[in-house]
């Protein structure tokens, strides 16, 4: 906990954006942004190995807002033509003071709520309903997005989904790891998203690595992709969603 009291005391942290592209058309830009941090030496340190630390503590929802605040400027300077998806950690779904804080932060900065789209872990969901819906309630009545995030393998997760009404749902990774050789793995994954698409959630898979596993996502009817394939995350917000076409 002390190391990351110091990254943030010395800024010593900052985000990089992965794009999130439309199979079906839709050019509108969307990226994840992601929270990069380095240690006292300058090397740069694997996130979860901290967020695993701040899970639960105060430093998390710290860590969290840092993160918002910085891509609500960014997203000023941008004049509002981005949608950003952010992690969010328990410790700030649990934070009943969030929703009036974000309020001001989108009042200072112009940013219309809409761009902002808050991913949750459906793990975390499952564990903690009365603080999702809670955060959920709040966040909705501003105008943000939600995307269930590492969706597919809870205990019901169609009927968590209908409960809470997301409007993305990002797939878990197992569902894309070697997608491409193993049919029963399809098979599932097409009977998912046409249930997805059912609850009016647009369906996100992450992890895109290889050509040939675009082919298949685009048959069975997956939305948004995300994953080296498309870019690797950087700095700066470049991928050009005019130029995507599969």
């Amino acid at each position: 906990l002390q190391q990351v009291e110091e990254i943030i005391e010395h800024e010593r942290l900052w985000l990089l954006f992965q794009p999130i592209a439309s199979m079906r058309g839709d050019a509108n830009e969307r990226y994840e942004a992601l929270l990069r941090l380095r240690d006292s030496e300058g090397q740069e340190i694997v996130p979860g190995s901290v967020f695993g630390v701040v899970y639960n503590h105060q430093l998390g929802q710290t860590l969290d807002r840092w993160v918002i605040d910085h891509a609500l400027e960014i997203l000023r300077q941008r004049r509002q033509t981005t949608t950003l998806f952010i992690k969010i950690l328990p410790i700030t779904m649990q934070d009943r003071t969030f929703s009036s804080w974000l309020r001001e932060r989108l009042e200072q900065t112009g940013v219309e709520a809409q761009h902002l789209v808050f991913a949750v872990a459906e793990a975390t969901a499952e564990r903690s309903l009365r603080d999702m819906f809670a955060f959920l309630g709040g966040i909705k009545l501003l105008g943000c997005g939600f995307c269930l995030d590492r969706f597919g393998r809870g205990t019901d997760s169609p009927g968590l989904l209908k409960n809470l009404g997301a409007d993305y749902v990002k797939l878990d990774m197992y569902f894309v790891n070697n997608l491409a050789k193993d049919a029963k793995k399809q098979a599932q994954l097409r009977t998912l998203v046409e249930g997805l698409e059912t609850l009016g959630a647009a369906t996100v898979v992450g992890g895109v690595e290889e050509v040939k596993t675009m082919p298949i996502l685009w048959s069975l009817g997956v939305d948004l992709i995300q994953g080296f394939f498309l870019q690797r995350p950087y700095r700066e917000m470049s991928y050009d969603f005019s130029g995507t076409a599969f």
